[in-house]
């Protein structure tokens, strides 16, 4: 499973932090990185806590809602608190459909304490306009009493969701999670997540291997 969870990535000399808006999604092949040499590259990425890291910064990146937010630079897992609800998991993981098309998928994870219980759960992207709705779920249950998993549909490389992925820069996405629970009471928690070149790299060769059906050729 590829993933990320706000897994931090400087920029490489001469490539931006941050990306302005994505261009149509190139799905030609030879554009894309290889497959494999894309896939053993992440496996290098997730298998150095601190690589392409030259020390610990901040980045603040202002949302489409005008709200400044602060975005550690450091190596740090999912998670957003209030004390009563907990995001600790966001990521971005390959789908293959029957067809043989590759799309990817958004899943996300809270964790309610103290018998808290939702009666709705929202996830918008915030970065920019226009806001993105990813998730919306108005029957949210819980594992265990505690536990909300939810996960999009699979998404292709024109869904508006992902759309930015098509630009070939690191990017810095701003994720506006908003619970109501049954005590009428709202808890808004904003999650942000890096997501490297190198990720988009590995989705955009996803995608372009994957974009005709299985024992179809371009």
């Amino acid at each position: 499973m590829l993933f990320v969870c706000a897994l931090p990535c400087a920029p490489p000399p001469g490539r931006p932090l941050l990306a302005a808006g994505p261009p149509p999604m190139d799905l030609n092949p030879k554009k894309c990185l290889p497959l494999a040499l894309a896939l053993a590259a992440l496996g290098a990425l997730f298998a150095s806590a601190g690589c392409l890291m030259e020390g610990t910064y901040d980045a603040q990146v202002t949302t489409a809602e005008g709200d400044v937010v602060d975005v550690p630079m450091s190596p740090h897992p999912i998670h957003t608190s209030d004390g009563v609800v907990t995001v600790d998991l966001f990521q971005y993981g390959p789908v293959t459909l029957p067809d043989g098309t590759n799309r990817l998928d958004i899943k996300c994870q809270a964790e309610f304490s103290g018998g808290a219980r939702p009666t709705s759960a929202l996830v918008r992207d915030v970065t920019e306009e226009p806001i993105i709705t990813v998730i919306d779920d108005r029957a949210p249950a819980l594992e265990g009493g505690i536990r909300w998993t939810a996960t999009t549909r699979p998404l292709g490389p024109t869904d508006d969701d992902i759309r930015w992925m098509a630009n070939i820069d690191n990017s810095i996405r701003i994720y506006r999670f908003t619970f109501t629970l049954a005590d009428r009471s709202v808890h808004v928690l904003t999650v942000p997540v890096i997501v490297p070149a190198m990720l988009k790299d590995v989705f955009r060769a996803r995608f372009a291997a994957g974009a005709h059906p299985a024992g179809v050729n371009p």
